[in-house]
């Protein structure tokens, strides 16, 4: 008799169901027009709005303004009202970097670490996708970047157990990138 493993699913009952933050970059200080770059933002939201997400939509930020907006979203309180949460990143870039509207780099490992169990509590356990747009170089496509070994982070949860349990989480778990 084969017995059936139960299958984890994450919950994703919430209404709206996630939030979804698209930053596209188009016009640049010194760098091309991404040309079809707007036409891509407006079929994106238009999924999403379609899957049961709230979306909100960035145009043309600055490296800086990149940061700030990902770091408020981090910290933003009705995170802990929704199931999920969804970032697309549309620039130029190569294969560890987004550049601004001022052709200012960043790294984009370090602008996921924003959503960490470490730095969003209110994200933890719960699915957080990063979709990035952009220019990988002129290189041939070898395969996965690795991006760091797991780590262990110990967050306080509200469990059965009382106020005070801890629970073991990796603070980077449940990303998709």
């Amino acid at each position: 008799q084969i017995q059936s493993e139960k299958i984890k699913r994450y919950k994703m009952t919430t209404d709206p169901r996630g939030f979804v933050l698209i930053i596209n970059n188009i016009n640049f200080s010194n760098k091309d027009i991404r040309n079809g770059a707007p036409q891509d933002s407006f079929k994106m939201k238009n999924l999403f709005i379609s899957l049961g997400f709230q979306v909100d939509v960035k145009k043309d930020l600055s490296a800086q303004d990149i940061f700030t907006t990902l770091k408020d979203l981090s910290t933003f309180e009705r995170l802990h009202q929704v199931d999920s949460l969804i970032v697309v990143l549309m620039s130029h870039g190569n294969n560890e970097v987004i550049i601004g509207t001022d052709c200012e780099r960043l790294c984009v490992m370090d602008l996921i670490k924003l959503f960490d169990a470490d730095h969003c509590p209110a994200m933890m356990t719960k699915p957080k996708m990063f979709i990035v747009n952009a220019c990988r170089g002129d290189d041939e496509d070898y395969g996965p970047i690795k991006f760091g070994a797991t780590r262990p982070s110990y967050d306080r949860l509200e469990l059965d157990s009382g106020p005070n349990s801890f629970r073991r989480q990796p603070a980077n778990s449940d990303f998709l990138i």
